[in-house]
């Protein structure tokens, strides 16, 4: 049976990813993005495989396709209007390589929910 302790420990577990995941999908800063990709991983990795993450993750893939598609569309508005599109470019990038790194991770977690711990 689950104990206050760490019932209260999963939930501020899931709140820190839910925190990290959210600010990496709106970080500009490259530094910032990959800092905050390595605490989401250290904190997946340090609570373990559950498929509760794979809940979030299943949560925030879709909503960064969004963002990617809507950038999209800025970027293009943008070039069409003759405007410098280099920090719109940016910010897309930096929404295509977190939705990979999410939809990548929810591979990861998937397939270890169905056959064992990662190594």
């Amino acid at each position: 049976m689950p104990t206050i302790d760490s019932s209260l420990d999963a939930f501020i577990h899931r709140q820190n990813i839910i925190n990290f995941a959210g600010r990496l999908t709106t970080e500009g800063d490259p530094d910032a993005q990959q800092m905050l990709r390595q605490l989401l991983l250290e904190k997946e990795r340090r609570f373990g495989i559950c498929a509760e993450a794979l809940d979030l993750l299943d949560g925030f893939i879709p909503r960064q396709a969004e963002l990617i598609e809507k950038q999209c569309s800025i970027v293009s508005k943008l070039r069409e209007d003759g405007h410098n599109t280099d920090l719109a470019e940016a910010l897309l990038s930096s929404f295509v390589k977190t939705h990979e790194l999410f939809t990548a991770y929810r591979g990861q977690l998937a397939y270890s929910l169905a056959c064992g711990p990662l190594g």
